[in-house]
């Protein structure tokens, strides 16, 4: 009972600490800016980044400090932990790029690639093939 009731000390210390450290920022922050307004200077204007970039990066420690500790993760056992650490192999691979879905290209898409590469090969016109016509004529109803 004795750790525990350490370990609750210690993190609330570490926690006041982090809180001082950013308000010890944030307070830096606001001089320098003031200053930045009145006399702007290329350094001052670095250390302005370099803060913001240092309290940003606190911050988002601290969400993910609280993240973890509202969510609970799940426990693998060793058998598990064995099977997601050991390496794959090719064949397991290649099984799974053969079982993806092959998407096959809309006739739009067949027909306008179909085009292009006419264009470009400096045909004057499209053949005839590529796009079919219709003998029907539509009519509106």
């Amino acid at each position: 009972m004795v750790l525990r009731g350490k370990f609750i000390a210690l993190n609330a210390y570490i926690k006041k600490s982090k809180r001082a450290q950013i308000d010890n920022l944030r307070s830096h922050l606001t001089e320098l800016e003031k200053q930045e307004q009145s006399k702007p200077k290329l350094s001052r204007r670095k250390e302005i980044t370099k803060i913001r970039a240092e309290l940003n990066e606190i911050e988002n420690l601290e969400e993910m400090d609280k993240f973890l500790d509202t969510s609970t993760l799940p426990r693998l056992n060793q058998e598990e932990v064995e099977s997601l650490n050991r390496p794959i192999t090719g064949s397991e691979i290649e099984a799974i790029i053969n079982s993806l879905p092959t998407k096959k290209k809309s006739r739009t898409r067949q027909i306008h690639s179909q085009i292009l590469s006419a264009v470009q090969r400096g045909a004057g016109t499209i053949p005839s093939e590529i796009i079919p016509i219709s003998r029907k004529r539509w009519n509106p109803p």
